[in-house]
């Protein structure tokens, strides 16, 4: 039996006994003791009576309760399954940042409007949204029954930029209490506030130490009405389905008292570290979201970044809104893996905290040189304002790269010339130099501007010389994601992705050589595109592939978008998925060869697993006993001289429906059919279903084609020859079709291998997994910084949001707290280095 079952007992029993002895239903009075809440020892105050509690524990499938009332009350969400996670007592309900809410009440007539208290517990993932491409510092409620427009009531909130505290009207008139710091991310926070209209004082404490308090007047509390919301403000502020203004996390304990609370005497302890994985079940019966290849836990991502092997593991970075499945307020997002395969979240590495990236912290790169930043692998990306774009770098602080230092920006605007502004930075080594290309547009055509770094004194040039330009409008209007690698000696692979040509947006790539100067000549004004021909245009295919080199290979990952409807997107709750990893190299005549990773660790079932030889084929044959929804397939097929000749696999097949894919002698052609089956339709009017190219080079008669293919749930990623590559979205929504055939048509077909498997279930998950909190801690009030458990001979910097050290003392720290003198009302950033463990907040001097 938990802890808090055995406190909601409790307090049903003292609730009713109470009730009856002094004839007030729905007040408990707390007596002394140990605060159930936070398990602290607090003596109360004379008159202190509980008048609302919610455990947030789910009592049926889509209800909490209210335990003094003994109420229940439904848990808005999309998505059926509302989900409770270890809390900080018991259990704590899960928020999705997007569509989960509580609309509860408590009754306001048990209220003193002299003296109120209120308290929970709350751990963020991320901060509300509120609006998506606008700078808005309004709060929305954390908990509470603040009512703007009825000028009543209070609440704990919140807003985008992590700045909270408790807000309370008295006599209609608004009175906000601030915390002197912005709410922690991943860890658990107890946040209490007393208002107390007899001492003129709102109070509001942090994990049991003060951090806020405000001077008030007037007389009565406007105690408010009935309704109290929980993870949400009133108004519905939303982008389409999604709501933008509802708290992504965990809330828990929530209580609502009568009459002054004592202030804390002891840390408050949670039962639990804070563990904002995505639960399981909240994508268990999901039959399209894939498994096997990098992408976030839940919510968004588009084009991912970084990629690179250090220490042992891959690395990725991605641009990531934890709040829902749609564009917002990015942040890199991190995952990890041993094997390509399966991939761990990691904690976000970079968020828009500074004023050059306060909307977002748009693509990039990592660049790693012997000479460049003492060896680090190092960030850069795009920061991007409400006016402009600027390039920006960050250095990791340990070799996990789970957590990074900016270093301000070091392109701060674009280049004079320009079209328009510029974005996504790409930082190379060629001829003994270091570059940094960006991409942008120049005279209405795609470019991509060049920076030179001076190692003499650590800057960037930023006048205006172009890398390279497209030779006319037909390559694009603007290049985004703009990547440059060595495949060979001085032989480079440039790739972008355009945007503004007539078929719309599909990655090209170009070859050529790095001129003594840094700009690139192509050996062709032509480019080639990157996926196979027609699977790829209008924004479907591989796109904004991220490109690095491991043990003399070329590996890359790109986003491959699910080009679905926002409403489509809200009612997953995920969007996007990134390629199966790809190997690079280039042919004789500078055409790019691609093949699955060769440092994948294909996850095939031993079980259920297909393998033949030399078979003469003519119809259709079973692979049984591989079926479902993730499969390998691989065939090695002999081109006959019939051109009637027609061969290939049915995946996901039920009775005469299937993803077909094939290759047609007679057209040279090879196509994936999806035309058949029953599907979510995103691709109407582009390719009605129907992927299909002809291929590069002719066979003839003898010759061998193999057609090797991956599907995992709505994801298909085929190599025809271990030279060509496409990825294609297809959302069967058929649960039971399962079955994987391969077939031939127009006569036998010789099989020299066929080989078929299951892909087995992941050994590792997706998530952000628990996330113990720092025993160590600062905060910022009266003109001071409060320490817990800083020893004394540790580092501290206070740095303005522009990366200037305003403050550095080192050692001698013998005290609970040290007066710093800072300008009011500006943010600041602290950070400590404790014997290696690093501290940082942000801190609000109001």
């Amino acid at each position: 039996m938990t802890r808090k079952f055995l406190t909601i007992i409790m307090l049903f029993f003292t609730a009713t006994v109470m009730s009856v002895a002094q004839n007030v239903s729905g007040i408990v009075t707390e007596s002394n003791g140990a605060c159930s809440t936070c398990g602290q020892s607090r003596p109360q105050k004379e008159g202190l009576a509980l008048v609302a509690h919610f455990p947030m524990e789910i009592n049926t499938d889509t209800k909490i309760s209210e335990i003094v009332a003994n109420k229940s009350f439904t848990v808005e969400q999309v998505r059926p399954v509302r989900e409770n996670i270890a809390g900080a007592v018991g259990q704590a309900l899960r928020f999705d940042g997007n569509s989960t809410f509580v609309n509860a009440q408590i009754n306001v007539n048990n209220l003193s409007n002299q003296a109120i208290s209120m308290e929970l517990w709350a751990a963020m993932e991320n901060y509300p949204m509120m609006n998506t491409d606008g700078n808005n510092t309004d709060y929305t409620i954390i908990a509470g029954n603040l009512k703007t427009a009825a000028n009543s009531g209070f609440a704990f909130v919140v807003n985008t930029r992590g700045e909270y505290g408790f807000q309370v009207y008295i006599d209609g008139n608004l009175y906000s209490c601030m915390a002197g710091v912005k709410f922690p991310l991943y860890e658990w926070v107890h946040i209490q506030a007393v208002v107390n209209v007899a001492n003129h004082k709102i109070t509001l404490y942090h994990n049991g130490i003060r951090t806020g308090q405000t001077t008030i007047s007037g007389s009565a509390i406007s105690v408010g009405s009935t309704p109290f919301i929980i993870g949400k403000s009133y108004n519905d502020i939303k982008n389409g389905n999604f709501y933008l203004n509802t708290v992504c996390g965990l809330i828990d304990e929530i209580k609502v008292y009568s009459g002054e609370l004592a202030a804390p005497t002891t840390t408050p302890t949670p039962e639990n570290t804070a563990n904002l994985a995505i639960p399981a079940s909240r994508f268990e019966n999901e039959i399209q979201r894939p498994l096997f290849r990098g992408m976030p836990a839940a919510a968004w991502t588009n084009e991912p970044h970084g990629l690179i092997f250090h220490n042992g593991k891959w690395h990725l970075f991605f641009q990531k809104n934890g709040n829902g499945a749609y564009w917002g307020r990015i942040v890199w997002g991190h995952i990890t893996s041993t094997d390509l395969v399966n991939w761990t979240e990691e904690l976000p590495v970079l968020h828009n905290d500074r004023p050059y990236d306060i909307k977002g912290i748009w693509s990039g790169c990592i660049f790693k040189d012997d000479n460049f930043n003492y060896g680090r692998p190092t960030i850069f990306y795009t920061g991007v304002d409400f006016a402009k774009a600027s390039m920006a770098m960050a250095t990791p602080d340990g070799d996990d790269l789970h957590t990074w230092t900016k270093n301000g920006q070091v392109v701060p605007q674009r280049p004079a010339g320009l079209d328009d502004d510029f974005r996504d930075p790409c930082v190379f080594k060629a001829n003994g130099n270091i570059y940094m290309i960006v991409g942008t547009n120049k005279g209405g055509r795609g470019a991509a501007t060049l920076h030179r770094y001076n190692a003499a004194n650590n800057t960037w040039s930023n006048d205006g010389a172009m890398f390279f330009q497209s030779p006319n409008t037909s390559y694009g209007t603007f290049w985004e994601m703009p990547y440059i690698v060595e495949m060979e000696a001085n032989k480079w692979l440039f790739v972008v992705t355009p945007l503004g040509m007539a078929s719309g947006v599909e990655c090209l790539y170009w070859v050529g050589t790095i001129n003594a100067n840094g700009t690139f000549s192509p050996t062709s004004q032509f480019p080639k595109e990157l996926d196979l021909g027609n699977f790829s245009h209008h924004g479907f295919g591989l796109l904004s592939p991220s490109i690095t080199k491991n043990n003399g290979k070329t590996v890359a990952i790109g986003i491959v978008p699910d080009m679905t409807s926002g409403n489509y997107m809200y009612e997953r709750g995920w969007a996007g998925t990134y390629n199966l990893p790809r190997e690079w190299s280039l042919d004789a005549q500078n055409n790019l060869v691609q093949k699955p990773a060769t440092d994948m660790v294909f996850p095939r079932s031993t079980t259920n697993v297909f393998n033949q030889t030399n078979i003469n084929l003519n119809g259709a044959q079973s692979l049984n006993p591989v079926s479902g929804k993730a499969v390998e397939v691989e065939g090695i097929f002999t081109i006959s001289s019939n051109s009637a000749q027609k061969f290939g696999f049915n995946l996901r097949k039920n009775g005469s429906a299937a993803i077909k894919i094939f290759y047609e002698k007679s057209t040279n052609k090879i196509t994936v059919d999806a035309t058949s089956i029953p599907r979510h339709i995103q691709d109407a009017g582009t390719f009605d279903g129907i992927y299909s190219q002809v291929l590069p080079k002719t066979f003839s008669a003898g010759e061998s084609l193999k057609i090797h293919a991956f599907l995992d749930h709505s994801i298909l990623d085929l190599f025809v020859n271990d030279t060509w590559a496409a990825s294609v979205r297809i959302f069967a929504t058929d649960n039971n079709a399962n079955d994987v055939e391969v077939f031939a048509e127009g006569g036998a077909t010789q099989v020299q291998s066929l080989r078929a498997w299951n892909w087995g279930k992941m050994e590792t998950s997706t998530g952000i997994f628990d996330v113990k909190k720092n025993d160590k801690d600062v905060f910022y009030y009266d003109n001071a910084l409060h320490f817990k458990n800083i020893s004394e001979n540790a580092e501290i910097r206070i740095y303005d949001l522009f990366g200037k050290v305003v403050l550095a003392r080192r050692g001698k720290i013998n005290c609970a707290s040290i007066t710093v003198d800072l300008p009011k009302n500006q943010i600041f950033i602290v950070r400590i280095n404790d014997n290696g463990e690093v501290v940082s907040r942000k801190i609000i001097t109001n």
